[in-house]
């Protein structure tokens, strides 16, 4: 089917008769209409005080593809300002709403849920979307959902507010929808476009990144979940590409799909958690099921595995070798053994979360003492409960490898978050670097802490008193009257200077010291743009959460005598963390006796990726793979 639509000129996408299920169309318009993105037809049939339908949709994504303002279309409700020409009215934002839930949902419109139907949009020259009567190129609508998600990502995030989040995120999902399938298209068309243009063409996506973008997607037979995709994915140079055969099983296909993957990308990303998840027990575990459906939260932590390099070389036809049907020999490296796990973070709600990482906190602080090779707690334990990438969903970068100044935004959360399992508690210095525990004592003494830093040397009419001192004699509440001791006792200040015999502090004591020491001390750190406003730290808890909630989700506090992490709610004590050649994370293997059948190879089964804290950058260099063995996945 490729081959046929890349030959036509322009492909009729046919997405049924209305959408309320009726066998005619009774509510929508008879005439043809064809909308563009310049002009839109005249509507004279429309009947007044009717619900939203087929018309209303196209003229939604036909304003929004303009470029313009969203609040000037009809979705946000401000109609008036719009001049379009017999346009249709109507306040009725939720049945606008509920019509494009069933415009790009099954079972009203099931087209969005086929795999088959992907190429025929994504192959053709053109293609030209049909409903009812009414009809307009892809163009129209890809430009739209570009154009608005662009808008709703930068300076426009305000527009949204006052929306109920529901309908919004019918309009999200819908642009997600048409983005995925949009970017597909473009990667084919530059690619037959500047075939013989290496720097201007697109490359088509690799069968792995396709079987991610479309898993969602349904197929009678599940082996066309992978069929449906291999004639827009990339083939390897001098590599037959896989040809659909019907004569294979489902079992034989998932497994050639899963080869074909590691030898394309040269390494083990598909072994993780999120993309092995099964809904069945008759493949071998390093071959996941195709045919099960994927997830929002799964997707984007198995897109993340881009970001680490656990381990040093690539998985290519001679590191990563089958055997038979249902084993893979490939080279590995023991790191450790799981003695302890934590409760499993199902994400059901912030209260369940926020019991989970309290539990997960206080295993830890338990466990702290016992092992006689040291400390279990990293002095940066948030990167552990981010698994080191944060995410950022407003931005269009939405992920990266957290960096040494976050420290500033989970100290923030932990103080302040309702899901922090800290708040209650003193701020550990056994889980925080001393630097970002004198920045949480300084700003919260001086809530102005940025206006000060800019007061000259020379200005000494400036009071640099700590806000909750506005007299000699008012006491400072334990809580705050601890931080200022934490702050006075890592500058190497002395006691006195500050405070009275009662513990009491001094206003004349030299505030303006202890500032301007801290100050520095911070700059040097944290380098002179640190951000000294609590309030706008503050705005990035939202982030941590999101961070947490992608690194936790469906995951388990794992714990050996030399390592802290995150493992696949799988994991049981006793399984075993390797590294393997060409893997971008360690992952958790399970192992199995011996049989008759391979009788000389160690046997594991895999259950899925994991992070662990320290072993996530390559630090087991190749020369440190001396002792790495020879084992078999089944």
């Amino acid at each position: 089917m490729g081959r046929i639509y890349a030959r036509c000129i322009e492909c009729i996408v046919y997405l049924g008769a209305n959408l309320d299920g009726t066998a005619a169309a009774l509510t929508e318009p008879p005439p043809v209409l064809h909308f563009n993105e310049d002009t839109v037809p005249q509507a004279e049939n429309l009947q007044l005080g009717r619900k939203p339908g087929i018309y209303e949709i196209f003229l939604l994504f036909q304003e929004l593809s303009q470029g313009g303002h969203p609040r000037k279309t009809l979705a946000f409700g401000n109609t008036s300002e719009v001049s379009t020409a017999d346009r249709w009215k109507t306040n009725d934002r939720t049945d606008l709403f509920e019509a494009l839930r069933r415009f790009t949902h099954a079972p009203f419109t099931p087209w969005w849920t086929r795999i088959w139907v992907v190429q025929e949009i994504a192959v053709p020259p053109q293609a030209v979307i049909v409903y009812g009567t009414v009809f307009a190129p892809w163009t129209m609508f890809a430009n739209a959902a570009r154009k608005y998600m662009g808008h709703n990502k930068t300076s426009c995030q305000c527009i949204p507010k006052g929306m109920p989040r529901d309908e919004l995120k019918v309009l999200e999902d819908s642009c997600d929808m048409m983005i995925s399938i949009d970017d597909l298209r473009r990667a084919q068309q530059s690619h037959r476009e500047n075939f013989h243009n290496d720097l201007e063409r697109l490359q088509p996506p690799l069968l792995l990144d396709l079987l991610i973008a479309f898993r969602d997607r349904k197929a009678s037979d599940p082996r066309d979940k992978v069929y449906a995709l291999l004639s827009m994915a990339r083939t390897q140079e001098g590599k037959a590409p896989l040809i659909p055969d019907y004569s294979s099983s489902e079992i034989e296909v998932f497994r050639q799909a899963t080869l074909e993957s590691i030898y394309a990308t040269e390494d083990l990303s598909l072994f993780s958690t999120e993309l092995g998840r099964k809904f069945r027990d008759d493949l071998p575990t390093w071959v996941p099921d195709w045919g099960a459906p994927g997830g929002s939260m799964y997707a984007s932590r198995a897109e993340a595995l881009e970001l680490y390099n656990a381990s040093p070389g690539k998985a290519t036809r001679s590191s990563v070798q089958p055997i038979g049907q249902d084993a893979l020999v490939l080279e590995a490296k023991r790191i450790e053994t799981v003695r302890y796990v934590g409760e499993v973070m199902w994400g059901y709600d912030a209260k369940h979360n926020q019991r989970t990482l309290t539990e997960w906190w206080h295993m830890l602080r338990g466990l702290d003492s016992e092992f006689k090779t040291g400390s279990v707690l990293p002095l940066d334990l948030w990167r552990v409960l981010c698994a080191d990438i944060m995410y950022f969903p407003q931005l269009s970068n939405s992920r990266r490898r957290t960096q040494f100044t976050d420290e500033l935004m989970f100290i923030t959360w932990a103080r302040l978050s309702k899901l922090s399992p800290f708040q209650n508690e003193t701020i550990a210095p056994t889980i925080w670097s001393k630097e970002a525990i004198m920045w949480m004592d300084l700003v919260i003494l001086w809530p102005n802490a940025m206006h000060l830093s800019f007061i000259d040397d020379e200005d000494t009419s400036t009071d640099f008193c700590p806000y909750m001192v506005p007299d000699g004699t008012t006491a400072l509440m334990d809580q705050n009257r601890n931080v200022a001791l934490s702050l006075i006792d890592a500058l190497k200040e002395l006691h006195w200077d500050y405070l009275n015999m009662r513990m009491e502090p001094r206003k004349e004591g030299p505030w303006r010291r202890l500032f301007a020491k801290g100050l520095k001390t911070l700059r040097e750190h944290f380098g002179s743009d640190v951000h000294l406003d609590l309030g706008k730290v503050a705005n990035f808890i939202p982030a941590v959460n999101e961070s947490i909630d992608a690194a936790t989700f469906s995951r388990r506090l794992i714990v050996g005598p030399k390592c802290v992490g995150l493992g696949p709610a799988g994991t049981a004590v006793g399984d075993q963390i390797f590294l393997l050649t060409g893997g971008k994370t360690p992952f958790m293997l399970r192992w199995r006796e011996r049989d008759a059948i391979y009788p000389s190879q160690q046997k594991y089964e895999i259950v899925g990726d994991c992070y662990v804290h320290g072993r996530m950058d390559g630090e087991a260099k190749e020369e440190n793979w001396i002792d790495s063995e020879g084992i078999l996945l089944v």
